[in-house]
């Protein structure tokens, strides 16, 4: 007598299994960074809403939102409660003027680094605002920045105006 079994043995089940597992963990990479890029993109889209709204501001005031020098506080870390309260005065600022609401926090969680009055050497004032960005960490203060080339350090995304 001759018997067929029909089914997988053993190692062909394990084989299709590891194949699976190792194709799932693939496209689960691939859309968490998709999702990161998204934010990141979605971050600059808000942050260019804010040149937007600060240049409403300046020209229904003459001047930017309040001046809260909270560089001290971002230099510390953007998690700093001083870097906080600063950024949600500002904000709060606007609301009437320009917002229709605040935004106190970055995609990531973190409050925006903003300073009114920083200045660029032989130049104007600028006034700043920046996301610290996924890692949190505020990159931008002490770089030079200049008229022509205004950077952000790091993976800081920010504006800078005049």
């Amino acid at each position: 007598m001759n018997k067929h079994s029909r089914g997988f043995t053993l190692i062909e089940l394990m084989v299709v299994i590891t194949i699976i597992g190792i194709l799932s963990t693939i496209a689960v990479m691939s859309f968490s960074t998709a999702r990161e890029k998204s934010k990141i993109k979605a971050e600059k889209s808000t942050v260019e809403s804010f040149r937007l709204s600060m240049t409403l501001y300046r020209e229904a005031t003459n001047e930017f939102p309040p001046g809260v020098d909270n560089c001290s506080g971002c230099s510390y870390g953007a998690e700093s409660p001083t870097t906080i309260a600063a950024w949600k005065t500002v904000a709060d600022s606007m609301v009437p003027i320009v917002m229709p609401r605040p935004i106190y926090e970055d995609t990531w969680g973190n409050p925006y680094a903003y300073d009114n009055n920083y200045t660029v050497p032989n130049t104007s004032y600028y006034s700043y605002l920046c996301s610290v960005g996924p890692n949190g960490v505020f990159e931008t203060t002490g770089r030079p920045l200049t008229v022509a080339n205004p950077t952000a350090g790091g993976d800081d995304i920010c504006i800078f105006l005049r």
